[in-house]
């Protein structure tokens, strides 16, 4: 991605205890990290039975939150952008 520069983020599903290797890994590459879905049983039963996480009650709020961290990171790549010019026109979202 960076020798296509086109801008990226993670983020980081099923989130716990190897997390830490995942933080570890962007931060050695200057890697931002958007948001994190933190691992939790209850939200396997969930999607298991094909539902949408994001409009359990129990998640909804997170989901909403991760939402407007992942806009706000676009707007600054958009805003970023305008510094690239050309090489970044064909890679807009």
């Amino acid at each position: 991605m960076k020798t296509l520069k086109i801008p990226f983020g993670v983020l980081i599903n099923r989130s716990g205890e190897n997390a830490s290797l995942i933080k570890s890994y962007c931060e050695a590459f200057s890697i931002d990290i958007i948001g994190e879905i933190p691992f939790s049983k209850l939200a396997a039963q969930i999607y298991s039975r094909g539902e949408l996480l994001s409009e359990h009650i129990m998640f909804k709020e997170h989901f909403h939150e991760l939402g407007k961290q992942v806009i706000q990171a676009a707007g600054q790549v958009e805003n970023d952008s305008k510094d690239l010019g050309e090489d970044y026109a064909d890679h807009r979202y």
